[in-house]
């Protein structure tokens, strides 16, 4: 149901994008607009069926693999996203990771007292919250890659871009995260539970650590699905900024020439990554809750 609903989305707000693709397509051919050649490209497009017609030749093809070529380079669509949608997939899943992980961290140990930890992850939120992450990147690119060439940047397969990335993507999530972690550690200090082990002699870093990690992990976990989405849009953003070969920057390229396969099949694949995120989250978020219990 969710795919349905999802592909009908993904048809219809292509079609609302003002702009021609014949048109466009002419153009970049240097082809005359004339009657003959705007009915031979609507033919070749498959433009000239009804709208219903359209959306199920194209939702059967694309269950079935057949994504189709694209409008301005007829390159077959599907090995050219298999080949772009790992970087993509790099970039979001190991920027939601490692945030993830300093964000547990950073919570806890902000939440042990109001010391530097607090203050830092106080002000790295507010900082990343305020000053957009692509200025950011232009700074970092033009202080490591062009003032003292520590890293060369805009290079195709370069390691330095996709750490450098994958950074990015995840860096304006620490700050936050970090602190809805700390809050829940700083409920569970409330919680008779934890009080017990505080009574049977534990330090209170080792009761938290050892015994009462559960409901902030799981309450991160959730968050994680939620943030997930945030990732689609850093990742578009820091892969333009950094000229990644990734799904992106296919996008980008695709929405100026109303490429409507192409604007379509991704929004697929954006559909795809958050069922699969929701679902890996809510299992791992389960999973902590049985632990918890256990």
């Amino acid at each position: 149901m969710i795919f349905i609903v999802g592909s009908l989305i993904a048809f219809g707000i292509v079609r609302l994008m003002s702009g021609d693709p014949v048109m466009m397509a002419l153009s970049e051919r240097n082809l005359p607009a004339t009657e003959e050649n705007i009915s031979y490209l609507k033919k070749e497009f498959g433009l000239d069926k009804s709208l219903s017609m359209q959306y199920f030749e194209w939702i059967s093809d694309f269950i079935k693999g057949d994504w189709g070529k694209s409008y301005m380079t007829d390159v077959d669509l599907k090995p050219e996203i298999l080949r772009r949608a790992p970087v993509s997939l790099m970039l979001g899943l190991l920027g939601l990771i490692y945030a993830s992980i300093l964000a547990f961290w950073l919570g806890y140990l902000s939440s042990l007292k109001d010391g530097f930890f607090d203050k830092f992850t106080r002000a790295l939120a507010l900082f990343t919250q305020t000053v957009p992450v692509f200025i950011l990147i232009i700074l970092f690119v033009y202080f490591f890659g062009v003032k003292y060439r520590f890293i060369r940047f805009f290079k195709t397969g370069s390691i330095a871009s996709l750490a450098v990335g994958t950074f990015f993507v995840g860096l304006p999530l620490i700050g936050p995260m970090s602190r809805t972690v700390r809050i829940y550690f700083l409920e569970v200090m409330k919680k008779p539970f934890f009080r017990f082990y505080i009574e049977r002699g534990y330090k209170r870093e080792k009761a938290l650590l050892k015994y009462c990690y559960h409901e902030p992990l799981q309450g991160l976990s959730g968050l994680l699905i939620s943030q997930s989405a945030y990732v689609i849009g850093a990742s578009s953003v820091v892969e333009f900024a950094l000229s990644i070969q990734g799904l992106s920057t296919f996008l980008i390229e695709s929405i100026a020439h109303r490429d409507y396969l192409i604007i379509q099949t991704y929004i697929m694949m954006i559909i795809i990554w958050m069922f699969f995120v929701h679902l890996i989250f809510s299992v791992f978020s389960k999973f902590v809750i049985k632990r918890g219990s256990a």
